[in-house]
């Protein structure tokens, strides 16, 4: 979420950095106990607001991926 786009709208704080810690943290999950969830295939879907009152709300799904 951005309050303003001072510094950019919400998709686009979306960092490289950002979405690899995501992807480490899905991969770590995924392959967690058990490991029934080690072959799922995943996406990852971003909800951007920008604007103090949700007034802009965008999904994109498959926003990026693990590679």
């Amino acid at each position: 979420m951005r309050g303003s786009a001072r510094f950019g709208t919400a998709a686009e704080s979306i960092t490289i950095s950002k979405r690899q810690r995501i992807v480490r943290a899905a991969q770590w999950w995924l392959a967690g106990p058990g490991r029934q969830h080690a072959q799922r295939s995943c996406r990852f879907d971003v909800v951007a607001i920008d604007g103090s009152q949700h007034d802009a709300m965008q999904w994109l799904p498959g926003a990026f991926d693990a590679s």
